[in-house]
Parts: structure tokens; C-alpha cells; sequence
């Protein structure tokens, strides 16, 4: 499997993440230095996105499951910018050699960065880690805990409030690879209102009710919503 992970080329992605998963279920350090190749942003012209992105997030996970420090990536664009805080956060929230107050601390710097709603390019990089996981496997990583994914469930008012101001200014918003994703980041941004939002949020969705590309998402959060309501 070393042999194998050294002889592929960083921006080839398929099947990486299986391999990368394997390579940290030995639970060893010394192999953390090969994982860290994958934890760069990926090149915005591949073919492979799913995968490579994939990658990007397992690889993220694989070194926190390591408990191995997190090595330093240049970025260049903002899009780079919010897909390492999204990266960020997975690792911390995966460190489980540490108590879940101190990693949620080490998550506030890149919180903070995709609040800034001026970038446009928060709730795309939020779209991309749901639009690109399948963790198959993730239970032979190392650590008591299952593999944590979901940002929402740790940063809910912070999270909700990014995708409400993705919809409030959509013609900002921007993926980060070079193709058109701007309605499925907007689906999205609704969609996840409706799993973390609250019952304000109602009336903030039927605004989107009616449109024809985005009015089935809205229609589906409001019924979350409303279910949730019911339920209390």
C-alpha cells in the first residue's frame, strides 16, 4: 500500500481515498508524512473532481485520526481559501486524542474565515464536501469515535447563517473548480437551511418557493422545518 501511494501522482484521484483510509487504519505515524501529500487543494482543471476532493477530506481526516499535526498549504484564490477552512474544521473535529471543547477552539479561525460572506465562496465549498463524500470504510480508522462530517451538527447558527447569506447574494457566489455549479450551491444552501435552521426560516424560504429552479429544494426545507416543529 506505501509502495502503491508513492507511486501515484498527487492530483489522480480514484480510489485514493479507499488506499488512504487503509494506510491510516495501521494506525502509524510514520505513515502520516505519505497521507499529508493529499492534504494541498486540489488542481481547480481536473477531470477527477469528485475524487480528488474526496481525497482532499479523507486525507484531512486520516491525519487527525493519527493525532499528527497538520501540515501547511499555500493557497492562492479565495475558493482555495474556504475549501482549507472546510478541510480545517473535518480535522479538527476528528482529533479525538483532544477533548471536543478544545478542538471546537482550534475550528474558530477557519469559521470565522467562511463567515466572510463578502468572499462568495463559503456555502461552494460547503456544497463541495457534501457533493464529493463517501467515507467507505471509515470505520477502520483509528479513534473511539465515529467519523465526524457534518461542520452543521458543531457550528449550526454560524453554518445556517452562511448559506442564508449565500441566497440573499447569489450572483457572488462561486465553486471551486472551473465549471458552472452556481444552482446546486443555491439547492444546496436551501436544503441545508431546512436540516439546521429554525422555524424563522420558514417564511425566509418561501421567498424561493415559487422559483423554478430552486422552489422543489425550498418546498422540501420548509417541510423539514415544519416536521421539526411538529416534532417538539
Amino acid at each position: 500500500m506505501v509502495m502503491a501511494a508513492n507511486g501515484t501522482t498527487r492530483d489522480f484521484g480514484f480510489f485514493l481515498s479507499v488506499l488512504v483510509i487503509e494506510l491510516a487504519a495501521w494506525n502509524d505515524l510514520s505513515l502520516a508524512e505519505i497521507i499529508a501529500r493529499w492534504t494541498a487543494p486540489p488542481a481547480t482543471n481536473t477531470p477527477f473532481v469528485q475524487d480528488v476532493m474526496r481525497v482532499y477530506m479523507t486525507a484531512h481526516i486520516a491525519l487527525a485520526r493519527l493525532a499528527s499535526p497538520l501540515p501547511t498549504a499555500a493557497t492562492l484564490s479565495e475558493t482555495s481559501h474556504a475549501i482549507e477552512a472546510v478541510a480545517h474544521i473535518l480535522y479538527w473535529l476528528n482529533r479525538c486524542d483532544l477533548p471536543m471543547e478544545e478542538r471546537k477552539r482550534h475550528c474558530v479561525p477557519a469559521i470565522a474565515l467562511l463567515s466572510r460572506h463578502s468572499l462568495g465562496a463559503s456555502a461552494g465549498a460547503l456544497w463541495e464536501l457534501q457533493n464529493s463524500f463517501l467515507m467507505e470504510g471509515s470505520d477502520r480508522l483509528p479513534g473511539s469515535e465515529p467519523v465526524h462530517i457534518l461542520i452543521g451538527e458543531f457550528f449550526k447558527p454560524e453554518i445556517v447563517e452562511i448559506f442564508r447569506q449565500a441566497l440573499l447574494h447569489p450572483e457572488h457566489q462561486k465553486g471551486y473548480f472551473n465549471f458552472p455549479q452556481y444552482e446546486e450551491i443555491l439547492a444546496f444552501a436551501i436544503t441545508s437551511i431546512g436540516q439546521w435552521g429554525n422555524l424563522a426560516d420558514i417564511n425566509f424560504l418561501r421567498r424561493f418557493s415559487n422559483d423554478q429552479k430552486l422552489g422543489r429544494a425550498a418546498i422540501g426545507a420548509i417541510k423539514m422545518l415544519e416536521d421539526n416543529r411538529d416534532a417538539v
